[in-house]
Order: structure tokens, then sequence, then C-alpha cells
């Protein structure tokens, strides 16, 4: 892709959010929706999530964008899982090609044998390492 600078740029995909509760969600962190934005201003116009568990439906990812994490009194944004790619935080170890999920009860990733997103690198166990979404 010569020449498009924003090929595979995920600014289009991340949004603003807040926490729901009083624990921090840092970068690749998967996180659920609590609430989409519904007002104009405050902590109305943010979507407000949760760290996502492993029973969870992840919504997105934190993004590796946060210098601070996502709490209720600080805001920070988020990659939806519609983008192409997302930084996600392993819990395990794993190659190009793995399918992972959201393995931790804080939002960490791991390999599964139901993906929600496919590694596009191979990582150590604690990394951020790029996934990609799955597609039909």
């Amino acid at each position: 892709m010569a020449g498009y600078l924003n090929a595979f740029s995920t600014l289009r995909d991340e949004c603003m959010s807040i926490g729901d509760t009083g624990a921090a969600i840092v970068a690749g962190h998967a996180v659920k929706l609590v609430r989409l934005p519904i007002g104009l201003s405050g902590t109305d116009a943010y979507h407000v999530v949760a760290a996502a568990g492993p029973t969870d439906k992840p919504y997105a990812v934190a993004s590796f964008r946060n210098t601070l994490a996502i709490t209720p009194g600080q805001a920070g944004r988020i990659l939806l899982l519609t983008s192409a790619f997302a930084l996600v935080k392993m819990d395990t170890m794993g190659t190009k090609g793995d399918g992972i999920a959201v393995t931790t009860s804080d939002g960490k990733w791991g390999t599964s044998a139901t993906p929600v997103l496919r590694l596009a690198e191979d990582c150590a166990a604690g990394d951020l390492a790029w996934a990609e979404r799955i597609t039909v």
C-alpha cells in the first residue's frame, strides 16, 4: 500500500470511553460495553466500559495510545473490534495464526478454541501483540 500512510491506521475505529468500576483498564485489555453515549456533555458523552472476562463478549480493546489507564474518573480511547487490526495484551504465548479470546477476568487475551481475533505475529506471555479480525 505504498503512498497511503493511513492504510493500517486504527484511528478511525477508536472512541472515547470511561470506566464503569474502580478497576483501571490498561492498553490491550478487552472491554465490554456497559452503556453507549447518551448525551452531549460530561460522562454521558462517553462509551462506558468495564474489563471483559472469559464469559463476556468483548466490545473493544483499550487503545495503546492511552497514556493513563481508563477509570471512572479518567477518560481514554478504546479500539472497537470492527477494526482490521488491534493491539492486545496477551496472557499466554502465541504464534502467528492462533485464534485468541479473553482468558482472564481483567481482560487479557490467550489462545482459544472459540476465537474472537487471530494473532498477526508471534508473542510471549505478557506482550502486546497485533491481532487481526477473523472474517467469514
